[in-house]
């Protein structure tokens, strides 16, 4: 006999796993495969967990309408499919007290947002070519100051926020 366990109970399971343990690397277990169900439904499912993941981090869960006009913000988009977005999440995360002050660091699922806004031009506007994740926007005082994707992007995370090579 085959037991199906749905996407919406899996993600509940490992929601209420991360939350009864210390877990250093919280982002990259979204991503713990699990042989009894498709990569797909997988996938999903570190999709709709990641918004309570970000709650338990050191980090915020970016939104839109939320302008920062009076302090540095920057925002990173990753792929909550992607075992290096989500790791650099983790190191970012531990590196949050420690690390960087000042610095409202903001964090969002691309594939939501992208298909919520159409694009990334909403969100970091004048940005082009954007092939590889993470998707990065620096704002100070308000002002959209620097953008970047993939390997630029993680150069710019970098010097932000004074954490060595990403």
């Amino acid at each position: 006999m085959t037991v199906k366990i749905s996407a919406s109970a899996m993600a509940a399971a490992l929601l209420r796993r991360l939350k009864g343990e210390e877990v250093t690397r919280k982002f990259s277990a979204l991503l713990q495969y699990d042989c009894r169900l498709p990569l797909d439904v997988q996938q999903q499912e570190a999709s709709e967990v990641f918004p309570q993941i970000v709650e338990l981090s050191n980090l915020v869960l970016f939104a839109p309408e939320n302008v920062c006009v009076h302090s540095s913000r920057i925002v990173i988009g990753v792929a909550t499919y992607s075992i290096y977005d989500m790791s650099l999440l983790d190191r970012i995360d531990v590196c949050a007290d420690t690390c960087f002050s000042g610095v409202s660091v903001e964090v969002f699922d691309i594939v939501d947002t992208y298909d919520k806004f159409g694009g990334f031009d909403h969100i970091f506007p004048g940005i082009e070519g954007v092939y590889q994740t993470p998707v990065v926007g620096v704002w100070n005082d308000g002002v959209l100051i620097e953008r970047a994707s993939g390997e630029n992007a993680r150069d710019l995370i970098s010097k932000v926020l004074g954490i060595s090579a990403l």
